[in-house]
């Protein structure tokens, strides 16, 4: 069985409503999301308190591995930012670009059958 889980820059509002607008939100396991990077930032009292994490960091994708409790060297991360793939791949993570050519592909697909 697939563990799928996201990872995004996205707050987590933004996220639920995307997946549910997709219809999608049941598919993952996790959601890896700024408030996950940027626990404390709600606690902060002033813009410079606590540093915002977010990708291609390498801090926010060590963040993401321990919460997703995955094996970087076990795990197919994939993004459409060639600087998250770089990065995820600086830390062991087998990576795949997604473009809009394959998504449009996997559409077509979908719609075909």
């Amino acid at each position: 069985m697939l563990n799928l889980q996201i990872f995004t820059n996205s707050d987590w509002n933004h996220a639920m409503k995307a997946l549910d607008r997709l219809g999608i939100r049941d598919c993952f396991e996790k959601i890896i999301c700024f408030e996950t990077f940027n626990p404390n930032l709600s606690k902060s009292t002033r813009p410079d308190e606590f540093p915002v994490v977010l990708k291609p960091s390498q801090e926010a994708f060590r963040i993401a591995i321990d919460v997703a409790e995955i094996d970087p060297r076990r795990t197919l991360f994939l993004d459409d930012s060639l600087r998250n793939v770089a990065a995820g791949k600086a830390l062991g993570l087998r990576t795949a670009m997604v473009t809009l050519l394959l998504l449009l592909s996997v559409l077509v697909l979908r719609l075909r059958f």
